[in-house]
């Protein structure tokens, strides 16, 4: 949760808690003491992009499977794909390399069983038979687009 004035709570009430112990204080000097925190939080430099960790950007991708795109340039996508346990993406082709780390669970890539802290790279025009997993997964996945086997 966050106050109406996009600060985390925990951060609010500590700037609250700092401004005294009145349980409403001016609302002037609250208004300002927040615009001031809002103002001196860090910024990204330019050309840095975060994505933070959390439920939002999540979307479905196929019955049990969510992506969350993390970066797309030039039809080069970075994203996150969790299976859940028994799971399946479809059988595809690759248009592009696609680059696969397993992050959690375990998974079935291309008839090759894969768990946390394996790789694998699938080069452009190579097929990956239906993808599958028995335990769920998390997988952080590089690739370009990818049209139906």
């Amino acid at each position: 949760m966050s106050d109406q004035d996009g600060l985390p709570d925990d951060m609010v009430r500590s700037l609250l808690s700092a401004m005294g112990d009145s349980a409403a204080p001016d609302p002037l000097l609250r208004a300002r003491v927040l615009a001031d925190a809002v103002l001196s939080a860090p910024v990204e430099p330019e050309g840095i992009v975060t994505v933070r960790d959390g439920d939002e950007g999540w979307s479905t991708l196929a019955p049990g499977v969510m992506a969350k795109v993390l970066y797309e340039r030039d039809g080069i996508r970075t994203w996150l794909a969790r299976l859940e346990r028994g799971a399946e993406l479809p059988a595809h082709i690759h248009v592009a390399d696609e680059e696969c780390l397993v992050l959690e669970g375990t998974v079935m890539l291309g008839g090759v069983r894969a768990s946390r802290g394996d790789y694998q790279i699938a080069l452009a025009g190579s097929r990956h038979d239906t993808v599958t997993t028995d335990t769920g997964c998390l997988l952080f996945l590089r690739s370009g687009r990818a049209i139906p086997a």
